[in-house]
């Protein structure tokens, strides 16, 4: 049965735009007759079951990835299309070890060159989707693969790349220029572009920018560590290369020199504008860049691969054979049904909306009808079975919990109608997507953080809705009382003032409850500051452990391990200050939230009371029909009303809380214990008394009534002799909070 092996279409001139499936493709041409596989261009991810390319079918078995297809076909072939089969134990670990090695560091620098990095992304990689995919899926899967591509690449720090150039992000699938439009489509179309915008370049200083502007450069700024990363891939790569011809010894290439070329192939033949990959393998490691050549015409020829021809192939259309690539079997794509196309872009819409997206999501496993079986685990996005678990049982606690005795007193309502019914469920749509977003990028050391503080923007964003909406709410009262009989008329008016006021406390609450979030922020900033440290120690600790693998005796250990003892003597700092100041600012922000609360609500009580007053004024008296009412004559009581809130609400202070929170006894102590621990470890111990000299020897023996006291029992006193605390305003941490500063 004839092998069929689906993956993106090519690019660049090569016969994929994925390293994987250039690798793919490269190491069936070497092993596997032509009359017995063929290769399809696709589109449509559905048909894996790992959702990605590049995907191997074989009757009713399949696999998907690089690694899986060829174990596949080393295992279910009879060896017959193994590369490696040549190779020693010792070299089949090698092998295994770069390949690993390989992926882990080729992908971030693919990444970031051709999607993280917009100059690039706007001016080839997209027009590159464009030859190889329908239009509506432009709108799709090249802003997926580029959010892909960030998320991979957030933990580098490189984000700067990442900034929208003069030419914008795009407008629709392309550059989202005509010129560049044109541009892209001549070099579709296989014709040379004369466009300055496509020519390799270090670095664009623009015109009227001078060494400032050259400076303030992303890329320049960003220029050093990107010279690193490359340099930690390629330099490994040359050294294991050597003078040989492959990287391993023999007339034929391996599986490593496959998936070598997939990713050094895509640094080196895109003309990206910011081509900072390509110059480093030209100018830096010469000899890579002639090994990928050489491989390149083994493998495919120097002939570029048109996008265009392979295209309609695909497609299903006539073309001369002539123009196609002969040593590539390129055949059309199986056709789908038009239900099978309508369920796609269905599923497509729909993931991109963020609430439904989480539901949509596949689980990604390799599955085949044979002995052996290949899957991969992808954490889902959906709660976990511990979380839905504890879920249920708090509410199932809750629903079966005891009345309170306010609700006894006063019975509570049914649930509002305006909780139910929605299309979009509770949540809101741009908050679901900001509070989703925020934890996708950053340091992973700070990504919890930085989604707790973009949900407190929520939060905040909503509450001011809420104080907007309620000042109009008030004027809406008191427009609708206006034409009222006149108790009616003059109650709801100054209803409507306290409302009113209502809303303004509200707004002010808001500005109060920002202190706790730029509070919180600041610890997020700190959390994001101490990751470089992290990452540089594991970053040694790697290269020590790679080291001690490949040259045991090697030089560079020593002075990697000195490395790794001052780098953890800089991580060994940074924890500490995160964790002295996580604690106080923690202390700090709650502070400022529960502070404001409490003004807040006790203004909101005083402003209830009130109100109530108010409601007194009203003559709800029943009369019959003809019987008028007494005349009206409350204006002046309303007005002292509303000048004693106002006034109420201008002289309160938190002395004069009426609200107080009460702790139990054994509250009370374990509270006065902990803050006395804490008392003591600050003021330390004192040592001082052990550098003096001893005289004689009766100088070791110390009488016991001078011994100092171990603290136990004037501790558990102090524990039940301690004033109590209750209805002052300094209370709990508000006395530990100068030790713990």
């Amino acid at each position: 049965m004839v092998l069929e092996l689906h993956v993106w279409g090519p690019a660049f001139g090569l016969p994929s735009i994925d390293a994987e499936c250039i690798a793919t493709i490269a190491y069936i041409r070497s092993i596997v007759p032509r009359k017995e596989w063929s290769l399809i261009a696709d589109y449509d991810t559905s048909v894996s079951p790992q959702d990605e390319f590049p995907l191997l079918l074989d009757g009713a078995s399949s696999a998907s990835g690089f690694s899986s297809i060829v174990s596949y076909l080393r295992n279910h072939r009879s060896r017959a299309y193994d590369l490696d089969q040549g190779l020693s134990d010792q070299q089949q670990t090698d092998k295994s070890a770069f390949i690993t090695y390989l992926q882990s560091t080729g992908n971030p620098l693919i990444d970031l060159t051709l999607y993280v990095s917009s100059e690039n992304y706007n001016t080839i990689t997209s027009s590159a989707y464009t030859a190889i995919l329908p239009w509506h899926k432009n709108y799709t899967i090249p802003p997926k693969r580029r959010d892909l591509a960030r998320a991979r690449t957030s933990h580098l720090g490189l984000s700067s790349l990442d900034v929208t150039t003069a030419g914008g992000e795009g407008i629709g699938p392309g550059s989202g220029t005509a010129s560049s439009e044109f541009e892209a489509a001549k070099r579709a179309a296989g014709i040379q572009s004369e466009d300055r915008m496509t020519q390799p370049k270090t670095l664009n200083m623009g015109r009227g920018k001078g060494i400032g502007g050259l400076l303030s450069s992303p890329i320049y700024a960003a220029r050093f560590k990107l010279d690193a990363l490359s340099n930690e891939l390629l330099g490994p790569l040359l050294d294991h290369l050597g003078k040989k011809e492959y990287m391993f010894k023999g007339d034929k290439p391996s599986s490593l020199d496959c998936l070598a070329f997939g990713y050094l192939s895509l640094m080196l033949y895109p003309s990206v504008p910011q081509a900072w990959l390509k110059e480093a393998l030209l100018t830096r490691y010469p000899r890579l860049a002639k090994y990928i050549s050489r491989l390149r015409g083994e493998f495919f020829g120097h002939k570029d691969i048109n996008p265009v021809y392979v295209w309609k192939m695909s497609s299903g259309c006539t073309v001369d054979t002539n123009t196609m690539p002969a040593n590539l079997p390129w055949q059309p794509r199986p056709s789908r049904s038009l239900l099978s196309t309508s369920v796609t872009l269905s599923q497509e819409i729909f993931t991109n909306f963020p609430l439904l997206s989480r539901f949509m999501t596949k689980g990604a496993v390799i599955q085949t009808t044979g002995a052996s079986t290949v899957s991969r685990k992808v954490e889902s996005s959906l709660p976990s079975p511990f979380f839905l678990n504890s879920l249920i049982t708090i509410s199932a606690a809750t629903a079966s919990r005891a009345p309170t005795a306010s609700q006894i007193q006063n019975p509570p309502p049914p649930s509002s109608s305006t909780k139910a019914g929605r299309f979009f469920g509770r949540s809101n749509i741009g908050h679901t997507f900001r509070a989703k977003a925020a934890g996708a990028y950053g340091p992973d050391l700070a990504k919890k953080l930085s989604q707790l503080v973009k949900m407190e923007k929520n939060v905040m964003r909503s509450m001011e809705l809420v104080s907007r909406e309620r000042m109009e709410v008030a004027q809406q009262l008191s427009i609708w009382g206006e034409a009222c009989d006149d108790d009616v008329s003059d109650v709801t008016d100054k209803l409507g003032v306290l409302i009113y006021e209502i809303g303004e406390l509200e707004d002010q609450y808001v500005d109060r409850y920002d202190q706790y979030r730029v509070t919180i922020k600041s610890i997020r900033n700190i959390e994001a500051s101490v990751q470089p440290s992290r990452d540089r120690k594991q970053k040694i600790t790697d290269q020590i452990a790679q080291l001690k693998y490949k040259e045991p005796n090697s030089p560079k250990i020593v002075v990697l391990e000195q490395e790794l003892v001052r780098a953890e003597a800089e991580s060994l700092v940074a924890e500490a200050q995160l964790s002295n100041i996580t604690r106080e600012k923690l202390k700090a922000a709650f502070t400022y939230q529960f502070d404001a609360m409490r003004e807040h609500c006790e203004k909101l009580a005083i402003i209830a009371g009130y109100g109530k007053h108010l409601l007194e004024l009203v003559d709800d008296t029943p009369v019959t029909p003809g019987e008028t009412r007494n005349a009206y004559d409350g204006y002046e009581a309303s007005k002292a009303i509303i000048q004693d809130c106002e006034d109420a609400l201008t002289n309160w202070v938190q002395q004069n809380a009426s609200v107080t929170s009460k702790l139990s006894t054994r509250a009370r102590t374990l509270s006065q214990r902990r803050r006395n621990q804490v008392r003591h470890q600050g003021e330390g111990v004192d040592l001082s008394h052990q550098d003096q000299s001893m005289d004689r020897e009766s100088s070791l023996w110390i009488p016991a009534s001078e011994h100092q006291g171990n603290g136990y029992e004037e501790e558990g006193e102090e524990d039940l002799d301690a004033p109590s605390t209750i209805g002052t305003e300094t209370r709990g941490r508000e006395e530990a909070r100068p030790i713990a500063a």
